[in-house]
């Protein structure tokens, strides 16, 4: 397996920091299996030469006072080289070619009842995929955004109270589809976590 990657670091304005990532991967005689092999016989075939290209992009920090955001999008493509059935078609079929992260938070300040309070607000979104080429029994992610939200109160310097909300809009999703030894995973619908911290 040959690999390369390239990282870039570069703070922003002093509030904000970004980082891209980029990568290039590949891999020759991996294992792959043979789409016509009997249901439960895992017979597999020589996958000749798989490559694997993408990059990534992170920007996090404070763009102004009381504000915390982090943002992050992922690209990757993999594609089959050489292979007798496959040569041209994309390997990890699986694997969304798209993911985006989003998060805000956000703290009033001051003296006042509201300057305790804090909100954030995020989102995790990613692009189709589809369970492992050739099984009976295909599933396909057609891509999927959910977003979650947090309100928080301090209610003194030891004590805080805060409210997570999970999955907003209860969007029933595929958090993963799997392969052949793998299973399909719903995403979690909406749910609520109120918590109580005590610190000393």
């Amino acid at each position: 397996m040959a690999s390369e990657k390239i990282v870039f670091e570069h703070p922003v304005n002093g509030g904000l920091a970004t980082s891209l990532a980029w990568f290039d991967l590949r891999d020759k005689n991996r294992a792959y299996l043979d789409p016509d092999a009997p249901p439960g016989t895992p017979y597999y075939l020589n996958a000749g030469e798989i490559k694997s290209t993408g990059w990534e992009m992170e920007i996090s920090g404070k763009p102004m006072r009381g504000l915390d955001v982090m943002a992050g999008y992922t690209y990757l493509s993999t594609r089959c080289l050489k292979d007798a059935t496959n040569e041209g078609k994309p390997y990890s079929i699986f694997s969304p070619r798209h993911q985006l992260k989003l998060w805000s938070n956000y703290r009033f300040g001051g003296d006042s009842f509201l300057g305790r309070v804090s909100i954030g607000l995020g989102m995790q979104a990613q692009g189709a995929a589809q369970s492992t080429r050739g099984q009976r029994d295909l599933i396909v992610n057609s891509g999927y955004a959910v977003f979650n939200g947090r309100i928080a109160y301090e209610i003194d310097r030891h004590y805080s109270l805060s409210l997570n909300v999970n999955n907003v809009f209860d969007r029933k999703y595929y958090a993963s589809v799997g392969t052949t030894n793998t299973y399909n995973f719903y995403g979690e619908p909406r749910s609520f976590m109120l918590t109580l911290r005590a610190s000393y």
